[in-house]
């Protein structure tokens, strides 16, 4: 994406043949006070893996991490699983089986029906789509989630996080026009309508300050719906990601103007939080190298 979900969009442009174009700079949102909640960040063990670790995913029950390989161009981006152990530590993590292709999988994550959902480019050539579900944990042979693409070219759903019940989606979309990064990228809600998902009619009025003037994706929404974290880039020339954070009072209710989340400052993406909301996942750019690293907070 730059490092995380927006390098998808550039490993697609590459392999459509998109002209790569200078990039454009955006106008930044109004600052606003940084959120001080989480304290104490640190490096996530992943015990016998030595490449990027990207987009983890924490499932509901605290027992499993979710992430995805190095989704630069010319990789093959697949998606691994590392268990938690009796002493808290991850395990040695392993490929999750049907869900990788040979070409990028990634940005996964599960509800707690077991039902996986990811973004991958095997098919976008032909179906303009690239979100994909499986059952069993990914074990079940991947197919494309319905309703969610608009099936037009230069539109695509690069980023989703499933609600813990399975019947919500926060998806990231891209708009090209041919350069390397996409024109936008929005987060929108979508909701289960039989066999697949739609986007909610409000789904801008309550993202409206959270996708204001900026890249915005890669979210992560709390369990009860009443905190969202975010990534954003304001300055496609100077890409630094931010992770931020946005609350509101109720599910229904618009959520008010993001912040930075403080104590996790250099290159940043994709959080994920913890059913608990006391743990934020993320990735982090460390001597070259992608990261999983947590950060934690003692209440909310």
């Amino acid at each position: 994406m730059i490092a995380g979900g927006l390098r998808t969009l550039a490993v697609l442009a590459t392999g459509l043949g998109a002209a790569m174009a200078a990039s454009q700079a955006l106008t930044p949102p109004a600052a606003a006070a940084a959120y001080h909640g989480f304290k104490g960040e640190q490096q996530i063990a992943l015990p016998g893996f030595a490449g990027d670790a990207m987009e983890p995913f924490i499932t509901a029950d605290g027992r499993q991490l979710l992430f995805n390989s190095s989704n630069a161009p010319g990789f093959d981006t697949d998606l691994f699983s590392a268990r938690r152990t009796a002493d808290g530590s991850f395990a040695k993590p392993a490929a999750l089986g049907q869900a990788n292709s040979k070409t990028l999988d990634g940005v996964a994550s599960l509800d707690r029906s077991g039902t996986l959902y990811f973004v991958s480019l095997r098919s976008y050539g032909q179906s303009l789509s690239t979100l994909y579900r499986a059952g069993n944990g990914g074990r079940v042979a991947p197919k494309l989630v319905p309703g969610i693409s608009p099936r037009r070219a230069g539109i695509v759903q690069f980023d989703a996080e499933v609600a813990r019940d399975g019947q919500s989606l926060w998806v990231s979309e891209g708009r090209f026009s041919g350069k390397p990064y996409p024109d936008s990228a929005k987060i929108e809600l979508a909701r289960k309508r039989g066999d697949g998902f739609r986007a909610v009619a409000d789904s801008d009025a309550q993202l409206g300050k959270v996708n204001q003037g900026a890249l915005n994706y890669a979210a992560a929404i709390s369990r009860d719906g009443l905190e969202l974290f975010f990534t954003r880039v304001t300055d496609m020339a100077h890409a630094e990601p931010v992770i931020m954070r946005a609350a509101r009072s109720a599910p229904d209710k618009p959520f008010d103007t993001p912040q930075p989340v403080a104590g996790i400052a250099g290159h940043v993406e994709a959080p994920s939080l913890s059913a608990d909301g006391l743990t934020l996942y993320y990735h982090k750019r460390i001597g070259g190298r992608f990261v999983l690293c947590e950060i934690r907070r003692q209440r909310r």
